[in-house]
């Protein structure tokens, strides 16, 4: 789902999904313009940074993150989907089909 709705730009650290999960659940968060951008991309997968080296690369936090495509929006149909997803795996669970 995320994947549909921001491609390659959801990130690795504070998410467009994150950000959009918390602008849905939390109305009157709504962050400045100039801070939904696109920022450094994400480090390469396996890697570890220290946190001086994350801070060297990612001062503002966010990595390989599109900024731009979070809304709340998008944060109400990734929460849907989450709640139907979930209510689904639990009627399975009562129904005996997966284990407990």
């Amino acid at each position: 789902m995320q994947n549909c709705l921001f491609g390659d730009g959801n990130g690795y650290h504070a998410t467009a999904a994150e950000v959009s999960m918390y602008m849905h659940l939390q109305p009157s968060f709504r962050p400045d313009p100039p801070s939904l951008h696109r920022y450094p991309p994400s480090p390469v997968p396996g890697s570890i940074l220290d946190p001086e080296e994350w801070a060297a690369r990612y001062p503002e936090g966010p990595a390989g993150v599109d900024a731009s495509r979070a809304s709340a929006e998008a944060g109400r149909a990734l929460f849907d989907f989450l709640v139907d997803a979930l209510a689904g795996e639990l009627a399975a669970w009562e129904r005996g089909g997966r284990d407990a």
